[in-house]
């Protein structure tokens, strides 16, 4: 059983982005370009009774049956179908966060996102007094599979565990893996996950979650992923919205007709609300590439675009009206997925969202939204960031103690932090040694060149030149001293790059590079529960967790 301790750190490097970091410490630098300040409760009772009295109470019942049935089969607990059940309440809402389906759930900033959406579900239940479903949304829909196909495991090294022989530009809800690729994934994890108590039990929990994905003869590659947050988080009722649902794909075929209606229009507002941003000194995360609707056709398995001047649309080499292209795709609703402009409107029109979890990249593209979700109709929901943290463990604890290395030294070059520590740690001070034997050698010169000016010798210009060469030499002899210290404190050298492999794996934050599998196989499953008791509701910045 891991036991934790944390603490806040407000060091700019551990927020990602200028806009991220006022979002949490400075909303009201901001507060123009969102819809509601998730700072105060009195924004959720709002948006709580907007909700409530506009939200379409015929889709209820219909995505009820729908969630109940893709969770079920995937074998979810009691507690997440009858959170499902919730849902056919006239007054009950939603907490929803979301990311693509990465391959056992990816790495630990997934977690804390779910971690996330849970907590405040509960805390809402509490301050709103009515149901508050807690929901992640598997975006299935989209498909680089670069970004998911594979994790990293932390044990004496970095270790990648990925899946061979997946193609590209393939809808992860289309993606099926057969047995091989399975087999190999398992052995991958049985050589790669350290030897702990454990291991075994983790190990099956995988297996299980593979299994459960099934679907016509392979496993699905973005069920696995909805498998393994039901099972990791059955205790709390997590329920997975997967917009590949047949009844999400009908439902949102008013939206899409609206798209096509609206042509151009969306992407002239993110562009205008991208300079607003750059004019308050933050960085536009979508840019309007192309005059595109925000749409994918899926045809052969990959997706395709739909080019539009805002009259005609151009698509498979032909040009369609907008009467024309909304009736080639009435009937093929299945074929459609939404990208990052239409995914989040769907979801808040389909669903009684009161709040969206984001990450620090979703809160930035948030921006420059608040426009669009007026031009479709729809409300921009609350805007909740997720936690954040790193995990520190009690050996790697011991050694930022041991040889005095602040957290946020982390980020610093590895020599650079080397060189404080041999600084702190050696019996002599190189530095004070090789000025004072500098100090004396041009003291000695300077008397010497004063007494030989006196007999009348004009030669200022050799001592000038012996006085840099002795620049020179110590210098070097400076260098040379550190050089052959670091030698004979190579463990010195090697604990600084652990630390930072640990804490700052691939020069970026361990919540986006360390899969959750490396501290489940260490710590057992209960470390999930112990680190959602260290977030707090409205407890906000990056959280170091120290784990002993």
């Amino acid at each position: 059983m891991a036991n934790l301790n944390n603490f806040i750190i407000k060091d700019k490097r551990f927020y990602y982005n200028q806009l991220f970091y006022d979002y949490l410490f400075n909303f009201g630098h901001l507060k123009d370009f969102y819809h509601y300040d998730y700072r105060s409760p009195a924004s959720y009772h709002e948006r709580a009774g907007q909700v409530l009295k506009n939200y379409n109470r015929g889709y209820r019942k219909r995505l009820a049956g729908a969630l109940k049935k893709y969770n079920g089969e995937l074998g979810a607990g009691q507690k997440t179908l009858k959170n499902i059940g919730k849902l056919s309440k006239e007054n009950s809402l939603m907490v929803i966060g979301g990311q693509q389906p990465v391959f056992l759930g990816g790495p630990l900033f997934m977690i804390y996102k779910a971690i996330t959406v849970i907590k405040l579900a509960a805390c809402l239940k509490q301050e709103l007094g009515v149901e508050v479903i807690p929901c992640f949304w598997n975006a299935s829909d989209d498909s680089n599979i670069s970004q998911v196909d594979h994790i990293n495991l932390i044990g004496r090294n970095l270790k990648n565990i990925s899946i061979k022989r997946l193609p590209e530009n393939i809808r992860y809800s289309d993606l099926g893996l057969n047995q091989d690729q399975i087999d190999e994934i398992i052995d991958q994890l049985d050589r790669n996950l350290i030897p702990t108590d454990f291991k075994q039990s983790l190990v099956d929990f995988i297996g299980e979650s593979l299994s459960c994905a099934e679907q016509n003869g392979k496993i699905s590659f973005s069920k696995t992923f909805s498998s393994f947050m039901l099972k990791l988080f059955s205790r709390w009722g997590l329920v997975i919205i997967d917009p590949a649902m047949e009844e999400i794909k009908q439902l949102s075929s008013d939206l899409i007709e609206k798209d096509i209606d609206l042509g151009i229009k969306a992407g002239e507002l993110i562009d205008d609300a991208g300079i607003r941003l750059k004019d308050g000194g933050y960085h536009a995360q979508l840019k309007n590439r192309g005059n595109y609707l925000n749409f994918f056709v899926t045809r052969d398995g990959n997706r395709e675009k739909i080019k539009t001047d805002g009259r005609q649309y151009r698509w498979e080499g032909q040009i369609f009206s907008a009467g024309q292209i909304k009736e080639k795709f009435a009937g093929c609703m299945s074929d459609l997925s939404f990208n990052v402009v239409l995914r989040p409107i769907i979801q808040d029109s389909l669903f009684p969202v009161v709040a969206t979890v984001c990450g620090p990249g979703e809160i930035s593209y948030f921006a420059q939204l608040g426009p669009v979700y007026k031009l479709y109709g729809v409300q921009m929901p609350v805007i909740y960031p997720r936690f954040s943290a790193t995990l520190i463990e009690k050996r790697v604890n011991k050694s930022l103690e041991k040889y005095g290395i602040d957290y946020r030294y982390i980020w610093e070059e590895l020599g650079f932090i080397e060189k404080q520590v041999l600084k702190r740690h050696m019996d002599v001070d190189i530095n004070r040694a090789v000025q004072d034997l500098n100090s004396k050698i041009t003291e000695n010169i300077e008397e010497a060149e004063k007494a030989l000016s006196e007999s009348l010798m004009n030669i200022s210009s050799t001592f000038d030149r012996i006085k840099r060469n002795i620049d020179r030499e110590t210098t070097v002899l400076g260098h040379k001293l550190y050089s052959q210290y670091k030698k004979q404190n190579q463990h010195i050298k090697k604990a600084v790059e652990k630390i930072k492999l640990n804490l700052l794996p691939h020069g970026n934050m361990q919540e986006r590079e360390i899969s959750v599998i490396s501290y489940i196989n260490k710590y057992d499953f209960r470390l999930i529960d112990e680190i959602y008791n260290e977030f707090r509701c409205f407890d906000f910045g990056h959280k170091m967790i120290e784990v002993e």
